[in-house]
């Protein structure tokens, strides 16, 4: 997803209907070129933990998120 680009209310919305669909201890991935979407994906999934691909080209930043209760 290119939350970067997307108007706010829409990756808002995105992320919000992903969280809704996925089951109790769902994981959500999300890769990004910049940290600039950490604190929206973080609103919406307390438990989320950020790694970083070097290999990628260009390097990607990878957010993993778990759906709690």
């Amino acid at each position: 997803l290119p939350l970067a680009v997307i108007p706010k209310d829409i990756g808002r919305r995105t992320i919000s209907v992903c969280k809704q669909v996925l089951s109790k201890g769902g994981i959500y991935v999300q890769y990004q070129y910049s940290l600039n979407s950490r604190k929206l994906i973080q609103e919406y999934f307390k438990d989320m933990k950020l790694g970083f691909v070097t290999i990628n080209i260009p390097p990607a930043f990878i957010y993993v998120a778990r759906k709690k209760g």
